[in-house]
């Protein structure tokens, strides 16, 4: 995993943090609330209202332990649709604390005691967050977006070169992100100062100044594959991602009562720990205490359906297919089918399951739907069947396929053939198995023919068929038009029929209950007889009750805005570049951050100059993208390219360079006015398709680095190339890949001085391993080697004092932060960090880092089930 597969979805719930004193300014003068007002300030963000101090005076350096992060509380209901109101914030992240980590509790001791007030002292000193103003508007998911593989790097690379330019890039997305106004918000700590905390406080939320546009729909991609209820309890189940099925997270919707109000269920690991991506919930049961939901490979359990539990392993084997769930008398029963043959799967508690792949009862080869009541049980299904008949005076065998019905009378262990025949013009196969009222109901199509010859007509409906025990089938009652969905529980039946949605209370009085017109996933049917139906409308889903569409905006977490924070350089001001909803968006920061946005696409990098701003990346029909401003607000289109794929800006002293990739072929591109680029020259000594991923300006000119991919074939190779002035490069000698690595390119690169280190990284039988690259003499020769302990490096970037790594450790869903520091880029020193956003439940990582005079900035990414929120800090560089 990379630093650049945690970019994407964002979310839009509000993340408190708490405010505490900066030891750079402390000395116990002023209140929490003032330094607050001053982090505030420092971070060049308005204060909305008339709370702050009209000066904090400078304040002499003060130790300060590291504090606890936020308790979960309970997430916040949506109002309902009808009346909506504005949504709180949902709930923070987990504190479950990681093995490797201080408890929880320990932090809050120690910084209660460093602080020598009292816990609920502390709680009460705690300054009140200037509250976000509400941000509405329709929300539609729009395709997921298209990586480069040339020029998109695997962790988002940092402009660390050239007095011009000192920018970080950002891997991420966040409809929350975290800014640190006056230094980091914990001090990093290793050899005798781990476990020190010397935090650096001043947190600010700061979602609403990188702003998404309110008029413009979401950009992440949300399912809702199914849904169930029991009595006033509804479950609705499904995911939200970029589009990326590594990078999804399972939503469990819930409702107590009846559809009124909505929230957003809370989702751990068996061991209370963050769940990993990935998860796609497909199908929900339950009731009377118990709940199931399954997807591919995964089980979650719940006893109230507000908290589900995410179980170890799983009923399925690598070649099984689920397809239906049902609540059983006893437990659950799920059915499907492995290899041309039908299997059930039984539980008692929805943690260990017992697989039977022996059901081939009339010639069973696959189970897609499923129904009890008790423990009784119906499935439908396909069977494959040989028959011989007599034809003439010989005997001819035929294979038989169809559909079919069969039933269990205990739990699901034993199955015996159904037979539902026609009646009351019914034809053709019988269809959508539920259970309702009284029993179990299925569907078929009906017609009727009236008139005379010559004036006949067809009536065409749709015939309601019931049993009370699932062995003897007829008729109920019918429905006009064709039903294509039909759903049930013990409040009542529903079946969409041509757009229109009908209810009953016992399958032969059908009633209007409204229209929809999106593509239903699932249909059930709440206490009082409500119709709940989800799915698909347009390219958002869709949850209605009785008809009516649920806005699940206002569901805090359940749809979040796509927003990108890619890349962000200061120069006086601060410019931050990426994306919102898709759209190229630009947050200038000096005075107040304000947005601009600039048509469908993505920026990628930015960098400053002698003449201004220049940012680059890609529109949504992947075509190369450049925008320039004098003065960081005002920006307009140039062109730099027709046909290439652009990866990197920097400026230097002959001007800016942007560098990428054009046909199959590593090119850069240069100005010095930004308004005229010129290409350079083919660039000799590699064959085979080559890449530029990164450049920075030295002393001497420019480096770029990259990769390339054989003619002959292989893995892609690291690539470097130089140049004195940005327009004519030299393709450096190959660099060797460390000992025990066959592939890998490099993705990053900085420089202090003459000295180059860069950064890679190598993807072998699905295994991602990081490296570095030390060069000495202006990027001609390099040394390539993988730090001691170095899995996963994130981002690099130099110093006054050497040069700094960012990297991960730990599984995913369990990822925390660690740093590494050198002099000469030669040897490495870990240096875990500790802290908000940097270890905790769930994964942290450092995307981008940058110095900036002493101190060293970094943007990073916290993600958990609810989604991810970007994170941005100073601390003193280590």
């Amino acid at each position: 995993m990379t630093a650049s597969d945690l970019s994407g979805p964002q979310g839009s719930r509000e993340i408190r943090r708490r405010l505490t004193a900066d030891p750079q300014r402390a000395t116990g003068e002023g209140s929490a609330w003032q330094q607050a007002y001053e982090a505030w300030r420092t971070a060049d963000l308005s204060w909305s209202g008339d709370y702050g101090p009209t000066k904090l005076p400078r304040q002499r350096k003060a130790k300060s332990s590291r504090p606890a992060k936020p308790a979960p509380v309970a997430a916040p209901v949506a109002e309902p649709v009808t009346a909506p109101k504005a949504v709180e914030a949902s709930a923070p992240k987990a504190a479950a604390p990681k093995a490797a980590a201080p408890k929880a509790a320990e932090r809050k001791a120690a910084a209660v005691k460093s602080s020598g007030v009292g816990v609920a002292e502390a709680a009460a000193a705690r300054p009140a967050e200037p509250e976000a103003p509400a941000v509405n508007g329709a929300q539609t998911a729009a395709p997921p977006p298209v990586a480069d593989p040339v020029v998109a790097p695997p962790a988002a690379p940092v402009r660390r070169g050239g007095a011009r330019r000192a920018s970080l890039r950002v891997a991420g997305a966040a409809a929350a992100v975290v800014v640190v106004a006056a230094g980091g918000v914990y001090a990093l700590s290793g050899g005798e100062e781990e476990g020190r905390a010397s935090a650096i406080p001043g947190a600010v939320l700061a979602d609403r100044f990188f702003a998404a546009d309110p008029a413009k729909p979401d950009g992440l991609v949300q399912d809702i594959a199914a849904v169930t209820a029991a009595g006033a309890t509804v479950v609705a189940v499904g995911t939200e991602g970029d589009g990326r099925p590594e990078k999804t997270r399972a939503e469990f919707l819930v409702s107590g009562d009846a559809g009124r109000t909505w929230r957003l269920a809370q989702v751990r690991d068996g061991d209370g720990a963050e769940p990993a991506f990935g998860d796609r919930p497909r199908f929900v049961a339950g009731g009377q205490g118990a709940w199931v939901a399954l997807g591919p490979g995964t089980v979650w359990t719940s006893q109230d359906a507000q908290t589900w539990t995410r179980q170890a392993g799983g009923p399925l084997t690598a070649k099984d297919r689920v397809d239906g769930l049902a609540r059983t008398g006893s437990g659950f029963v799920a059915v499907g089918s492995s290899g041309g043959r039908a299997v059930v799967w039984t539980s008692a508690d929805g943690k260990t399951w017992q697989r039977d792949d022996r059901v081939n009862v009339a010639g069973a080869t696959a189970f897609d739907r499923v129904a009890a009541m008790g423990d009784v049980v119906v499935a439908h299904g396909a069977f494959s069947r040989e028959v011989t008949r007599k034809k003439k005076k010989r005997k001819v065998t035929t294979t038989v396929r169809g559909l079919g019905f069969w039933r269990s009378a205990d739990g699901g262990r034993t199955w015996k053939p159904v037979d539902i025949r026609q009646g009351q013009g019914s034809f053709g196969p019988a269809s959508g198995l539920a259970a309702g009222p009284g029993g179990f109901f299925v569907y078929r199509d009906g017609k009727r023919v009236t008139g005379p010859k010559k004036r006949r007509k067809t009536e065409r409906f749709g015939m309601v068929f019931g049993s009370a025990d699932g062995s003897v089938w007829s008729p109920y009652g019918r429905v006009n038009g064709r039903i294509t969905r039909l759903g049930g529980s013990a409040s009542g039946l529903t079946v969409l029929a041509g757009g229109r949605l009908m209810r009953s209370a016992d399958g032969k009085a059908w009633q209007p209950a409204g229209e929809t017109r999106a593509t239903a996933n699932g249909l059930t049917v709440a206490e009082g007889g409500v119709p709940v139906v989800v799915g698909r409308r347009a390219e958002d889903s869709y949850l209605a009750v009785s008809g009516q569409a649920v806005d699940l905006t206002k569901v805090p977490g359940a749809v979040r805005p796509e927003r990108a924070v890619t890349a962000i350089a200061p120069d006086g001001g601060m410019v931050a570049v990426g994306s919102s909803n898709y759209e190229a968006a630009v947050w200038s920061g000096a005075g107040g951050w304000t947005r601009t946005g600039l048509g469908k696409g993505r920026l990628t990098d930015v960098a400053y100059g002698p003449r201004g701003w220049v940012a680059i990346g890609r529109t949504d029909r992947e075509k190369a993208l450049t925008v320039t401003s004098p003065d960081g607000r005002a920006w307009a289109p140039v062109t730099v390219t027709a046909d290439g794929a652009l990866g990197a800006v920097a400026s230097g002293p002959q001007g800016y360079v942007v560098v990428g990739v054009a046909g199959a072929a590593a090119t850069a591109w240069r100005s010095s006015d930004l308004k005229t680029w010129t290409r350079s020259a083919a660039i000799a000594g590699m064959e085979g398709r080559t890449w530029m991923r990164d450049v920075v300006a030295t002393s001497t000119g420019y480096v770029a680095v990259g990769g390339r991919q054989n003619a002959r074939g292989g893995g892609s190779q690291p690539a470097v190339w130089t140049s004195a002035d940005g327009a004519k490069w030299t393709a450096a000698p190959a660099p060797a890949l460390p000992s025990g690595l066959t592939a890998g390119v490099l993705t990053q690169v900085a420089v202090r001085g003459g000295q180059l280190v860069a950064l890679g990284t190598s993807d072998q039988s699905g295994r991602s391993q990081s490296f570095t690259g030390v060069s000495a003499d202006g990027g001609r020769t390099w040394r390539m080697a993988v730090p001691a302990g170095a899995t996963t490096l994130t981002a690099v970037t130099a110093t006054a004092k050497g040069f700094v790594l960012a990297g991960v450790t730990g599984a995913p869903s369990r990822q925390d932060v660690v740093l590494w520091t050198s002099p000469d880029g030669a040897a490495w020193q870990p240096t875990p960090a500790r802290g908000t956003g940097l270890d905790g439940p769930g994964d942290q990582r450092l995307a981008g880092l940058v110095a900036h005079g002493s101190e060293l900035v970094a943007v990073g990414v916290t993600a958990d089930h609810r989604g991810e929120s970007p994170t941005l800090w100073r601390t003193a560089a280590p």
